[in-house]
């Protein structure tokens, strides 16, 4: 769900594509919810695409 997004997006001050920077445990505890994390950047990307 869309909300769930928001979870995983709130409190990170750095753009959305700062998962793939982090520090290696923070990228292996991000890695748990890869699939969550892909299928939200996509929901999210077509939001905005709709959105323009």
């Amino acid at each position: 769900s869309f909300s769930h997004c928001s979870n995983l997006t709130t409190g990170t001050p750095s753009p959305r594509l700062s998962p793939l920077f982090l520090p290696v445990n923070e990228s292996t505890e991000l890695g748990r919810n890869l699939a969550s994390l892909v299928a939200c950047t996509i929901a999210f990307l077509i939001a905005a695409l709709i959105s323009n």
